[in-house]
């Protein structure tokens, strides 16, 4: 009895056995003689299948790396387009950046002209203005048009909290007298005599002061 239990379980192990191997040569195919071994046990329509599924195989694997390769050249391509893109930026936003700068410069430039230019009238010397003004020259701006009104308006603050910053008042002009026409007159008279109308009044002074 226990014979017969151990035949059977021999027999059932073998099928078993056997059952796996044909699995196995049909879902991972064999290579070199123990493929073509393989392709022999399992007839015509487990070689077709086989190849079917080879076919299959391959097909997948050609098509993964061809989709690898293509997804690698896009990720190549798009952080080449990244680096590019990024590097014009940078250099359009430095290109940005030094155009705000002269424009700020030019700007003040304008600015402290003007504030010279309003207190050449009032001050000695205009550059103390430009001194005492300086750190409101970004408010005299703000909107890109140079406020005059309120550079006026600070010069004039600044002359009342420090007038000796002003020029000095100018002194009055002085008047000459006026000529005295008559003494023009008798000059003109003494120059238009002549030698002999001279001598004449002479002798007439004399005659009369023997008389």
């Amino acid at each position: 009895m226990a014979d017969d239990t151990t035949t059977e379980q021999t027999t059932t192990d073998d099928t078993t056995s056997e059952e796996e191997t044909v699995d196995t040569a049909v879902r991972e195919p064999a290579t070199g003689a123990d493929e073509a071994g393989d392709d022999d046990k399992l007839g015509t329509p487990g070689k077709a299948a086989l190849a079917k599924e080879r076919k299959l195989r391959n097909d997948a694997e050609r098509a993964k790396r061809e989709a690898d390769r293509a997804r690698r050249d896009l990720e190549n391509q798009l952080q080449e387009y990244r680096d590019k893109d990024k590097s014009e930026t940078e250099k359009a936003l430095a290109r940005a950046e030094n155009a705000e700068k002269r424009a700020e410069a030019l700007l003040e430039r304008a600015v402290r002209a003007e504030v010279r230019a309003l207190a050449a009238d009032g001050f000695k010397d205009p550059d103390d203005a430009i001194t005492y003004l300086r750190e409101k020259f970004g408010a005299y701006s703000d909107d890109g048009e140079i406020d005059a009104d309120q550079i006026k308006a600070d010069l004039a603050d600044l002359l009342d909290r420090k007038p000796h910053l002003a020029k000095a008042a100018a002194e009055p002009e002085k008047r000459r007298p006026a000529p005295d026409m008559t003494q023009a007159s008798s000059a003109n008279k003494q120059r238009s005599s002549s030698p002999a109308d001279e001598f004449a009044g002479f002798l007439h002074s004399r005659l009369r002061g023997r008389k």
